[in-house]
């Protein structure tokens, strides 16, 4: 009998232990997995989640979830409960950005069923990252997978950098599919120049001088869709899974540069304004996002 009293008493310990775990946890609502709480108020776990693609730090919402927030705050990144990192949320007309991951305010530069998770890294004149980007850390990678709700995405580097005269400059690059499934990116080649550089900023580098940064970019006119949601399939190449290819980028009116080591940079774009019912296309989905890369070059 005192045994089954001992028994009884011990049960009682644990759960009542268990009920204010529960009772003081800051969000109940979060759960293993991936999770985003914004302002400590709105939480987003793996249950509203469909995917998050790492290559562009895009979370995309299953059907009957939506982004659509409107105050400026804070945001915290979970990985099975646990925080990785903390985060800003500010409206398109901030001024003020920081050195941390930030969150824009709805509306944003994509449609409402995506939460983009922003990063602007800081460089100086060399190249060098002055602040470093967290939002790859490898426990949120791990719940990702936890779910099935990890992709790799695209990545892009620079192949070469070869200028023929002062203004004229050649880019080639590599891009790869990282993922079991095939996707469709932003063919320059298909959309010519100008109107691939609505998208990007493309290549570019600056310097530091005694007038501050002096900075170095195409100056070929932009083209223009017909609205920031106008988009072609025409545009768009298909990059089967676990493929690569090469994409060439030609400038003939870059801002000369003079002598010198350059660290050049170059924004590789992808389509932000997609509605969610024409992601999947034939043989493949569009991809989202934009990469950012770099390389040293001599100009002799």
């Amino acid at each position: 009998m005192r045994t089954i009293s001992n028994f009884i008493f011990a049960l009682i310990v644990i759960l009542s232990v268990s009920c204010k775990k529960n009772d003081n946890e800051p969000f109940p609502t979060m759960k293993d997995g991936f999770g985003l709480v914004l302002n400590d108020s709105i939480v987003y776990n793996y249950t509203q989640i469909d995917f998050y693609d790492f290559s562009s730090h895009l979370v995309y919402l299953k059907d009957g979830n939506t982004f659509s927030y409107s105050k400026e705050g804070t945001f915290k990144v979970f990985a099975n409960r646990s925080e990785i990192y903390s985060g800003k949320i500010l409206s398109m007309s901030s001024t003020t950005i920081g050195d941390k991951p930030v969150i824009e305010c709805a509306p944003s530069f994509f449609d409402d069923y995506i939460i983009a998770i922003g990063f602007y890294q800081i460089t100086d004149s060399t190249g060098k990252f002055l602040n470093n980007d967290p939002r790859g850390d490898i426990r949120i990678v791990e719940a990702l997978k936890k779910h099935h709700q990890y992709l790799n995405g695209l990545s892009c580097t620079i192949d070469t950098i070869n200028f023929t005269s002062s203004k004229n400059a050649t880019v080639s690059l590599v891009l790869t599919n990282n993922d079991d499934l095939n996707y469709y990116y932003l063919d320059p080649q298909k959309m010519r120049t100008n109107l691939f550089h609505y998208f990007t900023n493309g290549l570019y580098t600056f310097a530091n001088n005694t007038d501050g940064y002096n900075y170095f970019f195409n100056k070929d006119s932009v083209e223009r869709p017909k609205t920031i949601r106008t988009w072609d399939k025409k545009w768009l190449s298909l990059l089967k899974s676990k493929e690569s290819t090469k994409i060439i980028v030609n400038y003939a009116n870059f801002k000369p540069l003079s002598k010198g080591t350059y660290t050049m940079f170059f924004d590789f774009p992808g389509l932000s304004w997609v509605d969610k019912k024409d992601l999947q296309q034939d043989n493949g989905r569009i991809w989202l996002g934009n990469l950012k890369m770099k390389k040293k070059i001599l100009i002799k």
